[in-house]
This record gives structure tokens, sequence and C-alpha cells, in this order.
């Protein structure tokens, strides 16, 4: 049998304020505390960790990577 003790740590969460006309594009994360003020736009897969000023775009994107041969190497084929 087991006993868990339950903690409410609800009072020091913080908070993610989304204003109207906002968009938020599949598999997107805010990381709070975070404010989206109206009138924002935040594309697919962005992680969103700065506030955005009104009419912006945000989207987070790194440049491909490809290394050459790691599937052999991990696999050792």
């Amino acid at each position: 049998m087991y006993f868990f003790k339950f903690i409410d740590h609800s009072k020091a969460k913080y908070q993610t304020i989304i204003g109207k006309n906002v968009f938020v594009g599949s598999d997107t994360q805010l990381v709070a505390p975070i404010n989206i003020p109206d009138n924002v736009m935040i594309a697919a897969g962005t992680t969103v960790t700065k506030d955005p000023v009104s009419g912006d775009l945000v989207l987070s994107r790194t440049p491909q990577k490809s290394i050459a041969g790691f599937f052999y190497k991990f696999f050792g084929k």
C-alpha cells in the first residue's frame, strides 16, 4: 500500500495570460510566466519564452542539422 502526501502548490504557480484574437499553432509550448497581448500569431511548434508585442508573429526554429553516418555509428552497422 502506498501513501502520498498531497501538497498544494497552487499558490506558487505562474500565470500565462492570453489576449483576444490570438492564434496559437499546434504543438506550441508556452513557458510561464508569459503575457500574450491581443492580435498575436504563434507558429506551430514554437516555444514561447518571452512576451511578444501586439501584432507579432512569434516563431522559433533552429536550423536543421544533419550528422553524417550517425545511424550506422549508433546501431553499429
